[in-house]
């Protein structure tokens, strides 16, 4: 028996993913989100609008390639802005915008973050560094904030902070590595 090629039940077009295009399964995938999220549940013909509208599926807010599936690299999404507006916008940009107070993320440089403790808009020097992640490696909490965060868990548990000082010590010393005493 030979494989058969199926086609989009929408388009016609080959297919790759449970009877659809990755484009329109994608589109499935966004009206489902929206349904779930209780968001305006857009038509085909307002999202093909919308996708029109995007030249070479280049992100509007960060010049990033988008594609249609996330397997493929960084994923094409709808945005509901609390204006009522939908957008469509890189993955990336669209998991930032949920960092920022209301429609914030538009208008704030991108030199700039809100902490998630103290909501203030700051400058991403006044967060500690977070190398592992790829577009704002910084942590969530400003510095100030951090540090009152680290203070309080030091506080409230000072045996395991304490126990972890004296075997990391130990491994230190153990090492040939010993940490001088400041006294």
């Amino acid at each position: 028996m030979g494989n058969k090629i199926k086609s989009c039940i929408v388009c016609e077009d080959p297919t790759s993913t449970r009877g659809r295009c990755d484009k329109h399964y994608r589109f499935f995938q966004m009206r489902g989100s929206a349904k779930r999220r209780g968001k305006e549940i857009p038509t085909f013909e307002q999202i093909n609008q919308m996708f029109a509208g995007i030249n070479n599926m280049i992100c509007p807010i960060c010049d990033r390639t988008m594609v249609w599936l996330k397997k493929n690299g960084n994923e094409i999404t709808l945005q509901h802005d609390l204006s009522g507006k939908m957008k469509s916008i890189c993955s990336s940009c669209n998991s930032r915008h949920s960092q920022y107070p209301g429609d914030s993320f538009y208008t704030l440089d991108p030199n700039f973050k809100v902490c998630n403790d103290c909501n203030k808009s700051l400058p991403t020097t006044e967060f500690h560094s977070e190398k592992h992640l790829k577009y704002i490696p910084v942590k969530s909490y400003c510095k100030k904030c951090g540090n009152i965060r680290k203070m309080l868990w030091q506080s409230k548990n000072r045996y395991r902070y304490n126990a972890w000082h004296r075997e990391y010590r130990a491994r230190r010393k153990a090492e040939g590595r010993p940490i001088k005493q400041n006294r």
